[in-house]
């Protein structure tokens, strides 16, 4: 996958089917063959820090970083990393998801050299089991 970054403004979306659109920071489009994630705006209708538009087998993606993402201090000129929370993760999906890998949602432990996952949404009480679960073994030390 080769990602790139520019500060050249996105093309509208004018006429993209929308695939999914999250209820607090970003949405998917679809038009043609191509796809954007789209970072919201405080409005969550206007376009936010970030644009990434990629081609359907996740080789290529480019990522149009809003200016106001540059900052200037002593001179030097810096760009703040889109790279977070869900571009990140979504890339990180796509990619793994052509190689037969995933992503999952879960807290995890060691216990007499086993690896224990707890997987789960957020809430559902992964590290309160994850504790329990070590509890035992750190109070035998």
């Amino acid at each position: 996958m080769v990602v790139e970054l520019t500060l050249a403004p996105s093309p509208e979306h004018g006429k993209a089917t929308v695939l999914h659109e999250s209820e607090q920071s970003w949405w998917m489009l679809r038009d043609a063959d191509e796809y954007s994630l789209r970072a919201k705006g405080p409005a969550l209708r206007e376009a936010g820090d970030w644009v990434a538009r990629f081609n359907r087998d996740v080789t290529r993606v480019l990522v149009h970083c809003n200016p106001a993402l540059v900052s200037e201090k002593n001179g030097a000129k810096a760009l703040a990393n889109p790279f977070c929370y869900p571009l990140d993760q979504l890339l990180l999906m796509y990619h793994l998801a052509g190689r037969e890998g995933f992503i999952t949602h879960a807290a995890g432990a060691a216990y007499h050299g086993v690896g224990m996952i707890f997987p789960g949404r957020s809430g559902a009480g992964k590290s309160t089991i994850r504790g329990s679960w070590l509890a035992p073994q750190a109070s035998s030390c």
